[in-house]
């Protein structure tokens, strides 16, 4: 059994590779949404180009108004 087995098996995915390949991109998602780094998240993915790990990180609109809110000097000021 390998590690992503028993959340295929929650998902009810019959296809390994299907469920492997989508938990990659959550996990990628998930850690740009908390913000990681660009470098940091091609090293995550193995990925050597910006375009190709464009492919597989979805971030929300609400993480990136949070990401905004959080870094953007303009917003602190209006806190």
């Amino acid at each position: 059994m390998d590690h992503y087995s028993g959340s295929r098996r929650r998902s009810g995915s019959d296809t390994p590779h299907a469920a492997s390949h989508q938990l990659r991109h959550s996990k990628l998602t998930h850690a740009a949404e908390t913000g990681a780094s660009t470098p940091m998240l091609m090293a995550l993915s193995g990925h050597s180009s910006v375009r190709s790990l464009a492919k597989y990180t979805r971030v929300s609109a609400e993480a990136l108004g949070r990401w905004q809110a959080e870094t953007d000097p303009a917003s602190k000021r209006r806190r």
